[in-house]
Protein backbone atom coordinates (compact mmCIF):
# COMPACT_ATOMS: atom_id res chain seq x y z
CA UNK A 1 0.00 0.00 0.00
CA UNK A 2 1.51 3.76 -0.64
CA UNK A 3 1.48 4.88 2.48
CA UNK A 4 -0.63 2.91 4.63
CA UNK A 5 -4.52 2.23 4.19
CA UNK A 6 -6.18 -0.99 3.38
CA UNK A 7 -6.10 -3.03 0.75
CA UNK A 8 -9.06 -4.38 -1.48
CA UNK A 9 -9.08 -7.96 -3.08
CA UNK A 10 -11.77 -9.08 -5.39
CA UNK A 11 -12.17 -12.51 -7.47
CA UNK A 12 -14.73 -13.11 -10.02
CA UNK A 13 -14.55 -15.43 -13.03
CA UNK A 14 -11.03 -16.30 -12.57
CA UNK A 15 -9.65 -12.60 -11.85
CA UNK A 16 -8.27 -11.37 -9.20
CA UNK A 17 -7.52 -7.43 -8.46
CA UNK A 18 -5.40 -6.56 -5.37
CA UNK A 19 -5.50 -2.85 -5.33
CA UNK A 20 -4.57 -0.29 -2.32
CA UNK A 21 -7.29 1.87 -1.09
CA UNK A 22 -5.14 4.66 -0.03
CA UNK A 23 -2.84 6.20 -2.23
CA UNK A 24 -1.48 9.43 -1.08
CA UNK A 25 0.77 10.58 -3.81
CA UNK A 26 -1.76 9.90 -6.72
CA UNK A 27 -2.36 12.16 -9.48
CA UNK A 28 -4.73 10.51 -12.20
CA UNK A 29 -4.04 13.66 -14.28
CA UNK A 30 -0.01 12.83 -14.25
CA UNK A 31 -0.72 9.12 -14.18
CA UNK A 32 0.49 8.30 -17.24
CA UNK A 33 3.39 10.52 -17.47
CA UNK A 34 5.88 8.37 -15.40
CA UNK A 35 6.65 4.76 -15.25
CA UNK A 36 6.27 4.79 -11.57
CA UNK A 37 4.39 7.28 -10.84
CA UNK A 38 3.22 6.55 -7.28
CA UNK A 39 6.65 5.23 -6.00
CA UNK A 40 5.08 3.32 -3.45
CA UNK A 41 7.23 1.57 -0.37
CA UNK A 42 6.34 -2.04 -1.19
CA UNK A 43 6.97 -1.64 -5.07
CA UNK A 44 10.08 -4.36 -5.27
CA UNK A 45 11.38 -2.38 -8.32
CA UNK A 46 11.85 0.48 -6.66
CA UNK A 47 15.18 -1.07 -4.63
CA UNK A 48 15.97 -2.39 -8.09
CA UNK A 49 16.09 0.49 -10.03
CA UNK A 50 19.75 0.60 -9.80
CA UNK A 51 20.19 -3.12 -11.26
CA UNK A 52 18.35 -1.88 -14.28
CA UNK A 53 18.83 1.40 -15.20
CA UNK A 54 17.42 1.74 -19.01
CA UNK A 55 16.18 5.32 -19.49
CA UNK A 56 13.16 3.79 -21.59
CA UNK A 57 11.60 1.33 -19.04
CA UNK A 58 10.93 -1.37 -21.51
CA UNK A 59 7.75 -3.23 -20.89
CA UNK A 60 6.34 -6.72 -22.21
CA UNK A 61 5.51 -6.56 -25.90
CA UNK A 62 2.75 -8.69 -27.10
CA UNK A 63 5.05 -10.60 -29.41
CA UNK A 64 7.71 -11.62 -26.10
CA UNK A 65 4.51 -12.74 -23.94
CA UNK A 66 3.56 -15.00 -27.37
CA UNK A 67 7.12 -16.39 -27.22
CA UNK A 68 6.41 -16.92 -23.22
CA UNK A 69 3.25 -18.61 -24.16
CA UNK A 70 4.93 -20.75 -26.80
CA UNK A 71 6.97 -22.26 -24.54
CA UNK A 72 4.91 -22.52 -21.24
CA UNK A 73 1.27 -23.65 -22.55
CA UNK A 74 2.93 -27.01 -23.33
CA UNK A 75 3.82 -27.36 -19.74
CA UNK A 76 0.92 -26.25 -18.14
CA UNK A 77 -2.50 -26.49 -20.29
CA UNK A 78 -5.22 -26.64 -20.04
CA UNK A 79 -4.53 -24.95 -16.51
CA UNK A 80 -2.76 -21.95 -16.79
CA UNK A 81 -2.19 -18.52 -14.03
CA UNK A 82 -0.72 -15.64 -14.22
CA UNK A 83 0.23 -12.90 -11.76
CA UNK A 84 1.03 -9.40 -13.23
CA UNK A 85 2.42 -6.56 -10.66
CA UNK A 86 5.40 -4.96 -10.62
CA UNK A 87 5.96 -0.57 -11.66
CA UNK A 88 1.81 -0.49 -12.23
CA UNK A 89 0.54 -2.69 -14.61
CA UNK A 90 -2.19 -0.93 -15.37
CA UNK A 91 -0.05 1.53 -17.48
CA UNK A 92 0.25 -1.29 -20.01
CA UNK A 93 -3.24 -0.07 -20.95
CA UNK A 94 -6.57 -2.08 -21.56
CA UNK A 95 -6.04 -2.68 -24.76
CA UNK A 96 -2.83 -4.64 -24.25
CA UNK A 97 -4.72 -6.93 -21.30
CA UNK A 98 -7.41 -7.52 -23.48
CA UNK A 99 -5.06 -8.91 -26.30
CA UNK A 100 -3.41 -10.88 -23.92
CA UNK A 101 -6.60 -12.86 -22.71
CA UNK A 102 -6.93 -13.93 -26.23
CA UNK A 103 -3.67 -14.91 -26.79
CA UNK A 104 -3.64 -17.30 -23.87
CA UNK A 105 -7.39 -18.60 -24.68
CA UNK A 106 -5.94 -19.35 -28.36
CA UNK A 107 -2.74 -20.81 -26.81
CA UNK A 108 -4.20 -23.41 -24.15
CA UNK A 109 -7.03 -23.97 -27.27
CA UNK A 110 -4.31 -25.05 -29.85
CA UNK A 111 -2.63 -26.83 -27.01
CA UNK A 112 -5.35 -29.17 -25.77
CA UNK A 113 -8.82 -28.40 -27.93
CA UNK A 114 -10.65 -30.84 -26.47
CA UNK A 115 -9.95 -30.04 -22.55
CA UNK A 116 -11.86 -26.37 -21.27
CA UNK A 117 -9.28 -24.07 -20.88
CA UNK A 118 -8.62 -22.85 -17.49
CA UNK A 119 -7.06 -19.57 -17.42
CA UNK A 120 -6.81 -17.57 -14.34
CA UNK A 121 -5.21 -13.52 -14.31
CA UNK A 122 -4.33 -11.37 -11.46
CA UNK A 123 -3.46 -8.06 -11.22
CA UNK A 124 -1.69 -5.67 -8.38
CA UNK A 125 -2.58 -2.47 -8.56
CA UNK A 126 -3.08 0.85 -6.77
CA UNK A 127 -5.94 1.40 -8.77
CA UNK A 128 -5.50 4.62 -9.65
CA UNK A 129 -5.51 3.76 -13.42
CA UNK A 130 -8.89 1.84 -12.85
CA UNK A 131 -12.13 2.94 -14.53
CA UNK A 132 -15.67 2.02 -16.10
CA UNK A 133 -13.77 -0.05 -18.69
CA UNK A 134 -11.34 -1.98 -16.45
CA UNK A 135 -14.64 -2.78 -14.42
CA UNK A 136 -16.00 -4.36 -17.47
CA UNK A 137 -13.16 -6.30 -18.31
CA UNK A 138 -12.54 -7.57 -15.20
CA UNK A 139 -16.34 -9.07 -14.98
CA UNK A 140 -16.05 -10.74 -18.42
Amino acid sequence: MCGGGSDYASQRQGIRVYASAETPHARPDQAHLEPRHLNCSYCFYLSKAELYPWADHPKLTLETFQTFLDQHVPMSAPMLSFMWQGGEPTMMGLPFFEDVVRLQMRAVREAVPDARPAVSNAIQTNATMLNDNWARFFKR
